[in-house]
């Protein structure tokens, strides 16, 4: 027993020597004071996050938008000769090799395709513009929804051609889209006034609404192998109130949602959070 007691203290005593010395640097420069880093993403087929990628939208100036990729899990970074005309606003990949990003706004919105891991996108449709990109595998379906448009979103069966969803009654649009498994997902509408949820059971083959008294969810995350769903409430709402912004969460696959957390916002730069990323 005493040995054991000993072992668990070495434990303990080694993790918070190991938090202790964790520390962050700059690694290297990407984007320049008037840019942003638009979009993070890290395939999950390894144990740990090491194929990744880093996407910075245009500049006012007309500078095109970037695409970046790591190898070593950020250590180091290398810019892809893609340039999107598009902000990157997320990424979905089926397994390690095929993949897409949606990206929005410019001149060129739609949505990008690989097959070979990252090093080559190829574009592949702008007949909608594209605010998030989802592919469950149980359906097979790649699922991308559209801002301002009813249907709020676009489904495709082979990751090239998409058909129009099914129109959803006061819905305004979709801003985002995301899953906590291959049967339960989100569909977030983009509206200046509180909007219904959507949520998917089935991965994706039918959506049902269910009434919010928030604003638009900008890439929320599900929790893997779970029905609960983090997101941040954000949009107009901040412009008439700049103090308050709104962590929410579903414990139910997004059919009911509650407050967790207000955290304060500078009223010239609101958009502060807008969104959050999970690995494993």
């Amino acid at each position: 027993m005493l040995s054991s007691y000993v072992f668990l203290l070495f434990i303990f005593l080694m993790l918070c020597n190991t938090i202790s010395l964790a520390q962050w640097k700059k690694i290297f420069q990407a984007v320049p004071a008037n840019r942003h880093v638009e979009a993070v993403y890290f395939k999950d087929f390894t144990p740990f996050p090491l194929d990744g990628f880093v996407s910075v939208d245009e500049s006012s100036s007309g500078t095109m938008s970037e695409l970046w990729r790591t190898l070593d899990g950020g250590l180091t970074w290398n810019k892809l000769s893609i340039d999107p005309t598009s902000a990157t606003s997320c990424f979905t990949f089926n397994n390690s090799m095929e993949g897409w990003f949606s990206g929005y706004g410019g001149n060129n919105p739609g949505i990008y395709r690989t097959t070979d891991g990252g090093a080559n996108w190829n574009f592949i449709t702008n007949s909608f513009w594209v605010t998030g990109i989802h592919y469950t595998k149980s359906t097979g379906l790649l699922i991308a929804s559209c801002i301002n448009f009813n249907p709020a979103y676009y489904y495709s069966n082979d990751g090239v051609n998409f058909l129009k969803g099914p129109t959803l009654t006061g819905f305004s649009g979709g801003v985002s889209i995301t899953f906590s498994d291959d049967l339960h997902g989100i569909l977030s509408a983009a509206c200046c006034q509180p909007s219904p949820i959507g949520y998917t059971t089935d991965g994706g083959l039918t959506w049902n609404l269910t009434p919010s008294n928030y604003y638009e969810y900008f890439q929320p995350i599900g929790i893997k192998g779970s029905s609960f769903f983090f997101a941040i409430s954000e949009g107009p709402e901040l412009l008439r109130n700049p103090n308050l912004g709104k962590v929410m969460r579903s414990d139910d696959g997004g059919i009911s949602w509650r407050f967790l957390y207000s955290y304060p916002l500078n009223s010239s730069n609101y958009p502060i959070v807008t969104g959050a990323i999970q690995y494993g």
